[in-house]
């Protein structure tokens, strides 16, 4: 799907629907020194000063599309879930676990502050990362359930397709 951007007039694909975050914003702010330190990180596991991270994908629907928009996010858990989520890892049936609570670890643009926002963790499979559900009440907790306009996908990627031309 493209749609012509309000921003720079130019067409952009949305199809890959997706935006990523390697890192929860507390690791992120750290120097690399502190961060040997203070804790470790992969790409789907991370531990600072004894808290607990895993990533996920936040889906919110597209209306009109047969897709969702994903934020690639990190949740901050407690230590028996994160204890159990890397047991499971590499467990085909992991999906079957019942969910379990977390907190928003990104800060997302286009938003009231998301830092901290009160999730359902569901893990899907091996392959895929766990399903964030947003609990609290929050505009990003109406979307996810309610969908959004595919220009509304533009303006959320749009500081990500224009990071070049700043």
């Amino acid at each position: 799907m493209k749609l012509r951007c309000s921003t720079c007039g130019e067409e952009h694909d949305l199809d890959s629907g997706e935006i990523g975050y390697d890192l929860p914003d507390d690791y992120f702010a750290l120097s690399a020194e502190e961060r040997t330190a203070r804790g470790k990180a992969n790409t789907d596991l991370c531990e600072l000063d004894g808290r607990h991270f895993i990533r996920g994908v936040l889906p919110i629907p597209v209306l009109g599309e047969n897709r969702s928009f994903g934020w690639g996010v990190w949740a901050e858990v407690s230590p028996d879930a994160f204890r159990r989520y890397y047991e499971l890892y590499s467990n085909p049936d992991q999906g079957s676990e019942r969910p379990f609570p977390g907190a928003l670890a990104n800060s997302l643009p286009g938003y009231p502050e998301t830092l901290g926002l009160l999730l359902s963790v569901q893990m899907v499979s091996a392959e895929d990362r766990p399903t964030l559900t947003v609990t609290s009440e929050h505009p990003l907790r109406g979307e996810q359930l309610g969908g959004i306009y595919p220009e509304r996908v533009l303006e959320l990627m749009s500081p990500w397709l224009h990071a070049e031309s700043e």
